[in-house]
């Protein structure tokens, strides 16, 4: 008797796991397989949970940075030949991405470059701890990568190719910016954009050491000085992004080169070149720079108070995922 009670209670206890095994998985599991959704429209019916128990539509790393996981999917990259601001090297192409990843929810933070790199590059450093990291480099940020790769003890992060941002900037979106149509008054004048981003026509700063903005032509805002400003203050995309228009130009991974023609999927950017490209727009910039669609490009070693950058990362902190079905 009691030998059929042990059995019949081992045989419970391997059902149970086998239910959690379904909904639980560790980290060695691929990314698309821990949390698959309907689709990214539907984001928010799929949840992290961590060490704690606490469901969340995100996870951080050992630094504190913040990543939301992004479904593979298809979507139109480049621009529409009637879009204002819209640049020749910006053809439509139908673009599949066939893996999911995350991407981080902000731009690479001064204090998260610090507790990396132990030293802080950045032109406006008064503007704190908070704000984006810039004056980094191509080849710094590859530095970077690779120690925090090696803090974390697996090669997880690196740049999101010019196709990934865009696909995660538009988070759904076909508009010339993710949250709708833009209304352009004037040079750097656009309260569309207000909503979501800082660019040449809102970056005005309190802080000592900005940049003399006071001769800027076509300002809705009047101040002597501009800058960057801390992350994560104006309104994300529908899939939890923020700044990824203005604030700083963010690197990408691909060298500069033209799209190719017709579908592709994955694409990877030309296996050579002498620029390698940024996205987003930034602070000092006008309005129609700032575009989902809009691509720029510097050589790899130049270091500017314009441009930063944030991860991707193909891997995941260690925690266990749940799937939570709505």
């Amino acid at each position: 008797m009691r030998y059929i009670i042990i059995t019949c209670f081992s045989v419970i206890l391997l059902s149970l796991f086998s239910d959690l095994k379904a909904v639980a998985y560790k980290t060695s599991i691929e990314s698309e397989e821990v949390i698959r959704e309907k689709g990214n429209s539907d984001l928010d019916q799929s949840y992290v949970i961590n060490k704690d128990g606490i469901r969340s539509k995100s996870i951080k790393n050992s630094i504190g940075m913040e990543f939301v996981y992004i479904n593979p999917g298809t979507f139109i990259m480049g621009s529409p030949p009637g879009e204002y601001g819209r640049f020749p090297n910006e053809v439509q192409h139908k673009v599949t991405i066939t893996k999911g990843f995350y991407i981080q929810t902000t731009e690479v933070t001064q204090r998260q470059w610090k507790s990396v790199m132990g030293s802080n590059p950045s032109y406006f450093i008064n503007c704190g701890d908070d704000c984006p990291v810039e004056q980094v480099s191509w080849e710094d940020v590859q530095e970077f990568i690779k120690k925090l790769n090696h803090m974390e003890g697996e090669n997880r992060y690196r740049l999101p190719t010019e196709a990934e941002w865009e696909y995660s900037c538009r988070a759904g979106s076909t508009t010339v910016i993710y949250s709708g149509e833009r209304s352009i008054i004037g040079r750097n004048n656009d309260p569309p954009l207000d909503q979501i981003a800082w660019y040449g026509g809102n970056s005005c700063v309190n802080y000592s050491g900005g940049y003399d903005c006071t001769n800027w032509p076509g300002r809705q805002y009047s101040c002597p000085n501009c800058g960057t400003n801390k992350v994560a203050q104006k309104e994300p995309n529908a899939w939890g992004l923020y700044d990824m228009m203005g604030n700083v130009w963010e690197w990408c991974q691909d060298w500069e080169g033209d799209y190719p023609e017709g579908s592709v999927t994955d694409p990877q950017g030309p296996a050579d070149g002498l620029f390698r490209t940024e996205r987003g727009g930034c602070w000092l910039y006008i309005a129609r720079y700032c575009r989902s669609a809009q691509r720029f490009e510097d050589t790899p070693d130049i270091r500017d108070n314009t441009i930063g950058f944030r991860l991707l990362s193909t891997g995941k902190p260690d925690i266990i995922f749940a799937r939570v079905d709505q």
